[in-house]
């Protein structure tokens, strides 16, 4: 080898076909799932943050709802939303931008 192009006949690679229900019998990774979660919640606030900055707050509400559904587990992720549903409530930007105290958005 030691840097020496060596040259070989082509290889044909033959797989067994899998089980239908291989990819089922795989058990779910709990921490894999909770940080995909966490990734999507985040999407969902930065898309909460822009309607807000619209001034769309059905907008803003119907992302938050729809970002629940992957918070369901999670009881920090389900504050987090329901902290910025109340200020949707109020139609206050405030948890987007400024008050370094409220809820941070991962960014």
């Amino acid at each position: 080898m030691d840097g020496k192009e060596i040259e070989c006949e082509p290889v044909k690679l033959i797989l067994e076909p899998l089980h239908p229900n291989a990819f089922a019998m795989i058990q779910e990774d709990k921490k894999v799932k909770t940080r995909i979660s966490e990734v999507i919640v985040s999407n969902y606030q930065q898309e909460a943050k822009e309607a807000a900055k619209q001034n769309d707050w059905s907008r803003v509400d119907r992302i938050i709802s729809e970002a629940k559904k992957f918070a369901a587990d999670d009881p920090w992720m389900s504050q987090s939303l329901h902290s910025l549903e109340k200020y949707s409530e109020t139609s206050s930007t405030r948890p987007f931008y400024g008050n370094q105290q409220c809820i941070p958005l991962i960014e």
